[in-house]
């Protein structure tokens, strides 16, 4: 019986710490976000980019209400 405890504490503290350390994301503060900006614009400028690369951030939808109107 004591056996059967321990497997089960063992098992809750593996998934506990496991699930504390999946569970937490990445968030890049201000200085993060700065340095980062910063190195994609010196790629694009020794690229040669004149413009930012960016997706379409525009739905199908709002692009067909922007022409429309």
């Amino acid at each position: 019986m004591l056996a059967v405890l321990v497997v089960f504490a063992v098992l809750f503290a593996v998934v506990a710490v496991s699930a504390a350390a999946f569970g937490r994301s990445r968030r890049f503060n201000e200085v993060d976000r700065f340095h980062r900006a910063s190195r994609m614009t010196t790629e694009w400028a020794r690229s040669g980019v004149t413009k930012p690369v960016l997706g379409d951030q525009h739905s199908p939808e709002e692009k067909r209400e922007r022409t429309e109107a």
